[in-house]
């Protein structure tokens, strides 16, 4: 029998992964499809929210094939209750060390955010020519930390290092003598010119970047997050913002946005204020990436079914 295979975000997916796909199974591609009962196996990216009610839907579903590192748009105990195995990037560390688009757009964030690049053309935009009202920050010699030296962490830590900072991290799990580590946060906070969140999110470290986090950066800091938006508390970062105890921020997450709400208070803050810069989960989405990272689910996916087959 062959898999009838959904997927629910088919914007620019790979033709190669299409193709690998279709030698096991009927491929089809809408998120809206009416026959859900039907179907075996489910793709997705970041856009949709996999959650128990979603899921249910399915009820011949058993598998999942996400392009990600990251699973928090996915109701895990939901799979693993009804036994649906998922395939993702996740602990893919040799393969993942090809893929640089998230460490590239943490790079352009802390430049955009530093040189206020963003208000800058919007002003030329609306007719203007006044540099004096857009004097940033050099980036040499000044320092940053990185919080969470995995694969993101160690590659921004290398970029920043080639730029002339001074950079530092916070890592429990990791020992790289080419930067310096702290063992305390506090110690570790307290002198940084940037802070970059690189951590994964977990319900440990849900919100870990709140107010009393917050509260240990030295003022006119900059904070840059293109982990997840969940490990972050938005209302403590606003508050910072306002107040001025935050230079600025630039992150590429916010909370539950598979949910996406134009009201959020980040998105109706940034509208007035340059020192929040917000982009749409941008991390992995370049053209590239995608198709490799498509490619190497889809043949993760196809090698395993051909394996079960022989068995």
């Amino acid at each position: 029998m062959k898999l009838n295979i959904l997927n629910l975000e088919s914007f620019n997916y790979s033709v190669k992964a299409k193709k690998l796909l279709k030698k096991i199974g009927n491929y089809k591609e809408s998120f809206y499809i009416i026959k859900k009962k039907n179907i075996h196996v489910l793709i997705c990216r970041f856009q949709n929210k996999l959650n128990k009610k979603y899921l249910s839907q399915f009820i011949k579903l058993k598998f999942i094939l996400t392009n990600t590192t990251g699973l928090n748009h996915i109701d895990l105990n939901y799979c693993k209750k009804k036994k649906i195995k998922i395939f993702s990037l996740k602990n893919q560390t040799k393969f993942l060390n090809s893929i640089r688009s998230t460490a590239e757009l943490y790079l352009a964030l802390i430049l955009n955010i530093s040189r206020k690049i963003p208000s800058a053309i919007n002003d030329v935009q609306n007719g203007n020519w006044n540099r004096n009202k857009f004097i940033g920050n050099n980036l040499f010699k000044k320092k940053i930390g990185i919080l969470g030296l995995g694969r993101n962490g160690s590659l921004i830590a290398g970029y920043c290092k080639k730029m002339g900072m001074d950079v530092s991290y916070y890592d429990k799990n990791v020992q790289n003598k080419s930067y310096k580590k702290f063992k305390n946060l506090e110690s570790f906070l307290k002198k940084l010119d940037y802070i970059v969140i690189c951590i994964n999110y977990s319900e440990d470290n849900h919100k870990f970047i709140n107010k009393k986090f917050l509260n240990l950066l030295p003022k006119y800091n900059y904070l840059i997050n293109c982990s997840r938006g969940e490990v972050l508390c938005e209302k403590s970062l606003i508050s910072h913002l306002k107040k001025n105890r935050l230079k600025g921020a630039a992150i590429d997450v916010i909370h539950d946005e598979q949910n996406f709400n134009k009201n959020n208070p980040l998105i109706k803050y940034s509208k007035n204020n340059d020192n929040l810069i917000i982009t749409p989960h941008l991390g992995g989405a370049t053209y590239e990436s995608w198709q490799m990272t498509e490619e190497f689910i889809a043949n993760l996916f196809v090698k395993y079914v051909k394996k079960k087959k022989k068995s």
